[in-house]
């Protein structure tokens, strides 16, 4: 998982954008809005980022997943409280379908 990097990988010269839009697509011309108006304050340094995926690639003892960001770390932190919660939430229910104990 990684935060976005500072790369001219989605700015205006290097994306092909229609000179004219259609009104029926609001989503993905805000979305390409919100990519365009980033650039150059990503949090992602890219020479950082390809340095930490070498040394994890190369590290006998890197965790299984990488996250490159904090705010990648702070997405996937939440993402895992929420499973959690939802997991504790479904604990009781979860041993209702076992068998009964023999």
């Amino acid at each position: 998982m990684s935060s976005p990097t500072r790369t001219d990988f989605l700015s205006a010269h290097s994306l092909a954008l229609p000179f004219r839009t259609s009104e029926h697509y609001p989503k993905l011309r805000a979305m390409v809005a919100d990519h365009l108006d980033l650039q150059g304050r990503q949090l992602g340094d890219p020479v950082k980022g390809a340095a930490a995926i070498i040394r994890h690639a190369t590290d006998r003892d890197s965790p299984l997943r990488q996250v490159l960001g904090s705010d990648a770390h702070a997405f996937a932190t939440a993402k895992v409280d929420a499973l959690r919660a939802d997991l504790d939430a479904a604990a009781a229910s979860a041993s209702a379908t076992d068998f009964p104990a023999a």
